[in-house]
């Protein structure tokens, strides 16, 4: 309490002031401004609380945004969202229309000439298998009219060379080694053959086998003909070793169409039997 005199501190207990001696009652503080006091106070820490939760609520309302939103890179200075990264330079994307690998297109190129000349080389030895053909005939004839008796049976009376199976012996040898030496010019790639070219080769390598061998099929059979001989009979006894040699180059020529449309490569040339020209190997096809 305050003395209303001098406005000194009174004891509750006092009936005087006890520095002017006054009899005045003491003042009680008012109620009014107590109350002024409580409710300023409630009313800041009402003001705190709803800042805090309105901090509260703007803050998880962006962190949900954040969560819903892409990753993407965000700058440190602006908070602009920086452009993606190109997609050559992606892990795991390939770049659109990119060009195909130098080592297929100079294998491809390899391969193209070799059959250039594979088909040269056939054609060649067909011929020259051809060639033989009417001398062959002539002798088996003399032979066959000597052992029936006839007179002017000596085949070189009748004017046929006595050679011709000799003959034709040694063009065989001679054409065996040109396609050894064609077939050891593929394998010896001066390069590392790119494996996805590996069925190229195995299926080409297989293919001249079986020409070679088809060119010395016919020249045997063409060296056997006698009177009996006729075109039909000929096609006939050659069409299995036709139809084999076809076959594989039809199979080689279906690996080079696959590497060339994996890679985007242009298919320049077809591996064929021959270049179309008339002998009785290449009849009917």
């Amino acid at each position: 309490m305050q003395c209303k005199n001098c406005g000194a501190e009174i004891p509750s207990s006092a009936v005087r002031c006890p520095r002017c001696a006054s009899m005045e009652p003491a003042v009680q503080p008012s109620n009014k401004k107590i109350w002024l006091i409580a409710g300023g106070g409630v009313a800041l820490v009402l003001l705190i609380v709803g800042l805090a939760l309105a901090f509260g609520k703007s803050r998880s309302v962006t962190e949900v945004r954040q969560m819903n939103s892409p990753s993407v890179p965000i700058t440190e200075k602006t908070g602009n969202i920086s452009a993606p990264a190109p997609i050559t330079q992606r892990q795991g994307v390939v770049t659109p229309n990119a060009p195909p690998p130098q080592e297929i297109i100079d294998y491809i190129a390899h391969v193209r000439e070799i059959d250039r000349q594979r088909i040269v080389l056939y054609n060649q030895q067909m011929n020259q298998a051809m060639a033989m053909l009417p001398a062959a005939m002539q002798q088996n004839v003399a032979q066959l009219m000597a052992m029936m008796g006839a007179e002017d049976s000596d085949p070189l009376k009748a004017g046929a060379p006595s050679n011709v199976q000799s003959d034709v012996q040694k063009a065989i040898a001679r054409w065996q080694g040109d396609w050894q030496n064609l077939s050891r010019a593929f394998m010896q790639y001066p390069k590392p053959i790119p494996a996805p070219c590996a069925g190229l080769r195995d299926s080409y390598y297989d293919m001249l086998g079986k020409t070679s061998g088809a060119v010395v099929n016919t020249a045997n059979i063409i060296s056997a003909q006698n009177a009996t001989f006729s075109l039909d009979g000929l096609k006939q006894n050659l069409g299995p070793i036709a139809q084999q040699a076809t076959e594989s180059c039809t199979v080689a020529d279906k690996e080079l169409a696959v590497l060339c449309d994996k890679f985007g490569i242009h298919k320049d040339f077809v591996i064929q039997d021959s270049s179309g020209s008339s002998n009785p190997f290449t009849m009917g096809h």
